[in-house]
């Protein structure tokens, strides 16, 4: 029995299993577009939006939440993900269309990490749209089907993502300060370089004057 992949003819996050698939010698077929699924949407323009949706959560999202797990690896957490997310769902039921999309799904599990390990109810609520999505979402019956039921961060792995992010800050801060002294020397250097050339031709002038008397 094939396995069933839903995604565009040509998507590059197709091909990425289909590749794979064939090394591993697994039979996977790509569901095809009709009336009754619609989760790569209604139309070219819908499965465009919902592929963009699909580098947002690859791009944004998990580069947050690598930031938020190893702080060695960014200079600090960034919470626009969060924002940009929030926005459009101020007026969208779903990222994209009227109904649920491949979008939904693949945003819907990289939040997943964030409510459930990291981002604590003090925190989220800051973004109450993304919170009514999240949780709207994840129980729904395909959704709890698979993931169970679902638990927010308890406020004291918030905390420790506050301290985190603390910290994160003030190495920032201090990698800005030696940035601005380095800055400073090199502005001191060049000031000197200067009025060095202008001694040197300022002798030269005096030299001229010299040889024409």
């Amino acid at each position: 029995m094939a396995l069933v992949l839903h995604a565009g003819q040509r998507s590059r996050n197709a091909y990425k299993s289909l590749i794979a698939a064939e090394y591993c010698g697994v039979k996977v077929e790509l569901a095809k577009l009709n009336g009754d699924n619609t989760l790569f949407g209604s139309s070219v323009y819908e499965y465009a939006q919902i592929e963009q949706w699909i580098d947002f959560a690859g791009v944004e999202i998990d580069k947050c939440m690598i930031k938020f797990i190893d702080p060695k690896k960014g200079l600090g957490p960034s919470h626009r993900y969060l924002c940009i997310l929030n926005t459009h769902l101020t007026t969208n039921t779903y990222l994209v269309g009227r109904s649920i999309t491949l979008a939904d799904i693949i945003i819907t599990c990289h939040l997943h990490l964030g409510f459930t390990r990291i981002m604590a109810k003090s925190f989220t609520a800051q973004f109450p749209h993304v919170e009514w999505y999240f949780w709207t979402l994840v129980d729904l019956p395909n959704f709890k089907k698979i993931m169970g039921e679902v638990k927010q961060a308890e406020s004291k792995q918030g905390n420790k993502m506050k301290q985190v992010s603390q910290m994160i800050q003030t190495r920032y801060g201090m990698v800005k300060e030696k940035q601005m002294i380095q800055l400073q020397k090199k502005r001191r250097v060049d000031q000197m370089i200067e009025e060095q050339e202008e001694r040197v031709n300022q002798m030269s002038l005096n030299d001229d004057d010299d040889d024409m008397a």
